[in-house]
């Protein structure tokens, strides 16, 4: 396979992952409206409160604000392609996270 495809891949790749990782974000903020999974943020909140159980209500809320942030950052990184080795092995762990639950 010739470097130039693999770039290609690469950056198709990139953008399809954060694409789905954006549009989680959206959907926290209502942009898919109330029939998709959390329909707004309070419902995000409700929902890791649940997740986080074991956790104070305070950094239950906190863990609902670091998770956006990162489910913000890491595809922003791999969209403008900064530091895509960091963002991919975060995004990587994020995914793996998620995928436990």
């Amino acid at each position: 396979m010739t470097q130039e495809k693999v770039q290609y891949s690469q950056l198709f790749l990139r953008l399809a992952i954060s694409a789905s990782m954006l549009s989680a974000v959206a959907d926290r903020f209502g942009f898919w409206g109330e029939n998709s999974a959390w329909g707004n943020w309070e419902n995000f909140e409700k929902y890791t409160e649940q997740l986080t159980c074991f956790l104070p209500e305070s950094l239950s809320t906190f863990s609902a604000y670091a998770a956006t942030f990162l489910e913000v950052l890491f595809p922003l990184m791999l969209i403008l392609g900064f530091k895509t080795k960091i963002a991919a092995y975060g995004t990587g762990f994020y995914c793996c996270y998620l995928l436990s639950r």
